[in-house]
């Protein structure tokens, strides 16, 4: 355990015209190595969140990336730098697979449109692995646990009526608790998994037909309905759970409820997140409860209210007759800078041989 004193900045945005320097706090802390059930604690726990960090020299591969590669190439010559600024695409929605892979400015991130529901992008969508819960705009939030409560209420089970009413379970404040019955979770009943629907995550996904076909994932509530320990209450162990969804001010995080369930890859150089089959993200050895799966690239459902994939996300609204006119400025700006550049390196050549001949004779 560490100890130290934080001190924060806080910077106007959106224009960064003005910081604050906040008065140093202290802190503890731990540097962790390897670590496993990393999720926060809602038993006794004082730990307020989790802070990596995006330093370079930590994240630098033994093989340079064409990224980095490029990039060295750019710190030696000034020159080449102010044209590949010039010439460097912005990460404007030209189509759907652009929106996919746009990284919204936000470092080390890589953001993931979902399909369904527009709220989900109207801000960003992100996947993030120093989050613990899987998190929705409160306007996304709301929808989605009526319709677990629904599902919830048809269970013939005392603990599903017990729900219903919970506030503070819902809201993230308190913690389910079971009788241990079994050396496994949820013992040979599979409470309260059982209890509790997959919910299918749909997404644009860059080998499918965009207009008929998006990638299937389902999550399973052995990740929702996330284990947090056993616990003793009067001489009993208790299996406990919390409700891994909270709702966010703007914007989607799916943060390590969601990752667990599948085995998931991060492809920084070109910015993609790819999904794959966990073998190990089973806490009940039930059959009744279903695992997260990649169910594969399924053909569009137009009954929820999308003809096709692309329409459920979010997209700025952009003058196209404006969108051309900047596209036009930009290259005449482009080719007008390249001139002044090649016009400004003969010149200083010129000059160079003049007081070169000069010199010599």
């Amino acid at each position: 355990m560490c100890k130290d004193r934080l001190t924060l900045v806080v910077r106007n945005m959106p224009h960064n015209q003005s910081t604050t320097l906040l008065p140093p706090v202290p802190i503890h802390f731990s540097l962790i190595e390897d670590a496993e059930n990393f999720f926060l604690s809602h038993y006794g726990s004082t730990w307020e969140g989790i802070i990596g960090l995006g330093y370079p020299k930590l994240m630098m591969d033994n093989i340079p990336t064409r990224k980095s590669q490029v990039e060295q190439v750019l710190s030696h010559s000034p020159w080449i730098r102010v044209l590949w600024k010039l010439f460097e695409r912005t990460p404007e929605q030209l189509h759907p697979f652009e929106t996919l892979t746009s990284a919204w400015n936000l470092p080390n991130m890589f953001s993931l449109l979902l399909c369904g529901m527009t709220q989900l992008n109207v801000e960003f969508s992100i996947v993030d692995s120093g989050t613990t819960n899987i998190q929705f705009p409160e306007r996304v939030f709301q929808p989605l646990l009526r319709h677990i409560k629904t599902y919830l209420a048809k269970q013939s089970s005392s603990t599903a009526a017990m729900l219903q009413n919970y506030a503070s379970f819902w809201a993230g404040a308190s913690m389910l608790c079971e009788t241990s019955s079994d050396n496994q979770i949820g013992g040979a009943t599979g409470l309260p998994y059982t209890l509790f629907p997959v919910i299918e995550f749909q997404m644009l996904v860059l080998d499918a037909d965009v207009n008929r076909e998006a990638l299937s994932l389902t999550l399973s509530p052995q990740q929702y309905i996330r284990f947090v320990g056993r616990h003793p209450k009067n001489g009993v162990m208790r299996d406990c759970f919390a409700f891994g969804i909270r709702p966010h001010h703007s914007g989607t995080i799916l943060g390590a409820v969601f990752l667990e369930g599948f085995f998931t890859v991060f492809h920084r150089d070109s910015l993609q997140v790819g999904f794959g089959n966990s073998t190990c993200n089973r806490y009940s050895n039930m059959s009744t409860v279903t695992s997260s799966m990649v169910n594969g690239v399924r053909a569009w459902k137009s009954s929820i209210g999308r003809k096709t994939p692309s329409e459920c996300a979010f997209h700025r609204p952009v003058s196209p007759e404006w969108m051309e006119f900047i596209r036009i400025a930009n290259v005449v700006v482009s080719i007008f800078t390249f001139i002044v550049i090649i016009m400004h390196f003969t010149t200083s050549l010129t000059v160079f041989i003049y007081q070169h001949v000069e010199c010599c004779r």
